[in-house]
């Protein structure tokens, strides 16, 4: 018999225009200011519904305020967020990994180009693929495989050896003084 396990809770990020924002944070809150068309917000992702998903890439869809659709977008953040909750006011409990955000655009606005969020959620993060996702350098394979080497043979027990590497080892060998009186110390 399999089981089917729903989650206690969702938890995502949307981003949308601020004139939007302020409309579904009315509806959210159930502000009497909000209008008796904003009663309702809803999101369907295109192609979910239907028969036919050959179209369905599942990240894109429509959020709906009221009567009022807005096309939107999922895109993956640069780094997974945790978010966390305060069921005592006190202590903190983590509740969830978020790693992907939902972009809501203005009608007749284009979808993004990519599927990754260029930007993080906060001010630092901003461009943090460019700074930080660099792409990989191109290193000589033959390069590679002299450091392998040279890590094999230090890990057995040896040296490293380079070509151009001359070793000459100079023993010394340093008598102890003998031990002095402390009358002739007193005397120095």
């Amino acid at each position: 018999m399999s089981r089917t396990y729903a989650p206690d809770e969702e938890q995502f990020i949307i981003r949308m225009p601020s004139e939007l924002a302020e409309r579904v944070r009315n509806v959210l809150r159930e502000n009497p200011s909000a209008s008796p068309n904003d009663k309702s917000l809803e999101l369907d992702f295109i192609g979910s519904s239907r028969e036919d998903q050959q179209d369905f890439d599942g990240r894109s869809g429509v959020f709906s305020v009221g009567g009022e659709s807005f096309p939107v977008s999922v895109q993956d953040l640069p780094a997974v967020l945790e978010s966390f909750k305060a069921y005592d006011g006190t202590n903190l409990v983590k509740s969830a990994d978020i790693g992907q955000m939902l972009v809501v655009r203005r009608p007749g606005e284009s979808p993004p180009d990519t599927t990754d969020a260029p930007d993080g959620i906060t001010p630092p993060l901003r461009d943090v693929r460019k700074k930080f996702y660099r792409p990989p350098q191109e290193v000589d394979p033959a390069d590679i495989e002299a450091v392998e080497k040279a890590l094999i043979l230090i890990l057995s027990g040896g040296g490293p050896k380079h070509p151009n590497m001359d070793v000459q080892v100079v023993e010394e060998w340093v008598e102890e003084e003998e031990d002095v009186p402390e009358a002739s110390r007193e005397e120095i």
